[in-house]
């Protein structure tokens, strides 16, 4: 039963989408408009490296699943390494470092604004 396998990203069973579960709820609407523009610029960037031919980057599953759990545990407060060779990083330096990659596909859609703004105000 398709609603009772766990996943973070998954295509939608019935419109054309990927569907975000990282975080099942916000309780700030611009938390919801940062990462729902993130989410966009981040699968932009990854379609537009799939049909350039671009090897997709591959994360390890369990970096992965401990940075998760370390961003929920801890929030902004976290540190994160997606490398177990890379001295781990702030949180939030972490998230304007992803916003600043993200900037062409941010800029294209015309969420670079409110996305560094609400990058900004954390």
């Amino acid at each position: 039963m398709p609603g009772w396998l766990y996943f973070d990203v998954r295509p939608s069973n019935s419109v054309p989408t990927l569907e975000l579960r990282l975080c099942d709820s916000c309780p700030a609407v611009d938390t919801i408009v940062l990462i729902a523009g993130l989410f966009r610029a981040l699968v932009e960037r990854e379609v537009d490296a799939l049909q350039a031919g671009t090897p997709a980057t591959i994360l390890s599953p369990t970096m992965g699943r401990a940075a998760l759990w370390r961003a929920a545990r801890s929030g902004w407060k976290a540190t994160s390494s997606m490398s177990a060779f890379r001295p781990a990083k702030p949180a939030s330096m972490v998230v304007i470092e992803l916003v600043e990659s993200l900037r062409p596909q941010l800029e294209g859609s015309g969420d670079w604004d409110i996305v560094s703004e609400l990058t900004r105000r954390r």
